[in-house]
């Protein structure tokens, strides 16, 4: 971090945290765009040590889905809880001992960092070093921020897919209502790394 600048730190909704409906949690995620006029220099997805489960790829997903596949290089996983453990052994561990799932969102995103929580040395040491993970991220993307124009471009890809969908199924109603038999329809997911 340059001498003259400082933080800012925008906290959002969970993205399957919630009992809100999806549509409403991606509308509230979105309105962090009016805290960042200009732009993002890391987003921080946090994880509890040892707590990666499914619900955590599918918010990983629903985030990439949200802002573009580009946010995931302006992206760390932050691993919280690590006190036991200081970021090399994490590193070693994520490398070596993570399922799949879990390292493949790691190669997808800018790195991953684990932080202990607990007061003194330890928990000051691992400040700075999710500082210098933040730095690093800055400096990989060479001062290019991932803008609102980005979030911009993302939603309007998620809307227009969605819109798709909408067509698809529509139309395979009317097909349906038109015969005189059954009529399966089908729907495709991604699948949930």
């Amino acid at each position: 971090m340059h001498d003259d600048e400082a933080y800012r730190v925008v906290d959002t909704i969970g993205m399957h945290d919630t009992g809100l409906s999806a549509a409403d949690v991606s509308e509230r995620f979105r309105r962090f765009s009016e805290h960042t006029p200009f732009g993002i220099d890391a987003f921080l997805f946090l994880v509890r040590w040892g707590r990666f489960k499914p619900e955590h790829e599918a918010a990983l997903d629903t985030f990439a889905r949200n802002c573009g596949e580009s946010a995931l290089k302006h992206t760390l996983l932050c691993f919280t809880h690590c006190d036991e453990l200081d970021d090399a052994a994490v590193q070693r561990a994520l490398a070596d001992e993570a399922p799949p799932s879990l390292r493949a969102w790691v190669a997808r995103c800018a790195g991953a960092i684990g932080v202990c929580n607990l007061e003194g040395p330890r928990r000051d040491a691992a400040r700075a070093a999710l500082h210098a993970a933040v730095e690093a991220v800055r400096r990989a993307s060479d001062g290019r921020r991932y803008t609102n124009e980005a979030l911009d471009e993302a939603r309007a890809k998620h809307a227009a897919a969605e819109e798709a969908e909408r067509q698809e199924f529509a139309s395979l109603v009317a097909d349906f209502r038109k015969s005189s038999g059954p009529v399966v329809i089908e729907r495709e997911r991604e699948a949930v790394k």
